[in-house]
C-alpha cells in the first residue's frame, strides 16, 4: 500500500465528512414524526374558494376546452336522474334554462379542489368523478360565497335574472293548468 499523505488523509476525511452530513440530513428530513416521510401539499385549484359560484367565462377559455366541457355536460344533461337532482331546486332550472337559451355555464365549488355544475346542493359525497369538474381558475368569474356570505348566490341570482324567471315559471304553470282544464271541458261537449 503507497504512503498516504497528510493532504490525502484529509482530502478521504472531508469526502466522508459531506457524505455523512447528506445522509443524516436525508434522515431527518424523512423521519419526522414516526417515521412518516414529509407530505407534500399540493397546490389546490380553488384555494379558500369552496362553496363559491363561477360561472365559466366562454370568451377567454380555449374552445377545444370549452367543447370538452359542453361535451361532458351534455353527456351528465342526458342523464335522467342526473338532471333530476338539478330540476328539484328552482336555482337550478335557472341554470339549466339559461344553459340551453344563452350557453352560459354555472358552477359551484364543494371543496377546494373540484366544481359541480348547476346549484349548491347535498350530494358530493356520492357524486362520481365523471360529474365533477376541473377548470383551471382563471376561467372562471368568481360570483362569490354562497355558503356563508350568500354574496354569490345574489350575485348568481343578479345574472340570471332569477326574478323575472320565477314569475315567468309560475304563470307558465298557471297556462299549462288552464289549458288541461280547457281541454278536459272541451272534450265533455
Amino acid at each position: 500500500m503507497a504512503k498516504q499523505t497528510n493532504a490525502d488523509l484529509l482530502a478521504i476525511i472531508a469526502n466522508l465528512t459531506s457524505k455523512v452530513e447528506a445522509m443524516e440530513q436525508q434522515l431527518s428530513e424523512t423521519k419526522k414524526k414516526g417515521g412518516k416521510p414529509p407530505v407534500e401539499k399540493v397546490a389546490k385549484l380553488y384555494p379558500k374558494l369552496n362553496g363559491h359560484y363561477f360561472q365559466l367565462n366562454t370568451e377567454i377559455i380555449p374552445e377545444i376546452e370549452l367543447n370538452q366541457i359542453k361535451e361532458k355536460l351534455n353527456g351528465l344533461l342526458n342523464n335522467s336522474e342526473y338532471k333530476s337532482e338539478i330540476e328539484k331546486i328552482q336555482l337550478g332550472r335557472a341554470i339549466l334554462n339559461n344553459y340551453s337559451e344563452n350557453g352560459e355555464i354555472y358552477f359551484w365549488s364543494p371543496n377546494q379542489d373540484k366544481l359541480m355544475f348547476g346549484p349548491i346542493r347535498s350530494g358530493m359525497k356520492n357524486s362520481t368523478d365523471d360529474q365533477l369538474f376541473q377548470i383551471p381558475l382563471n376561467y372562471l368569474i368568481d360570483f362569490g360565497n354562497a355558503v356563508e356570505e350568500k354574496t354569490g348566490r345574489i350575485n348568481l341570482e343578479n345574472k340570471l335574472n332569477f326574478e323575472s324567471f320565477k314569475i315567468i315559471e309560475i304563470e307558465t304553470t298557471k297556462i299549462q293548468k288552464l289549458t288541461e282544464k280547457l281541454n278536459k271541458l272541451s272534450t265533455k261537449k
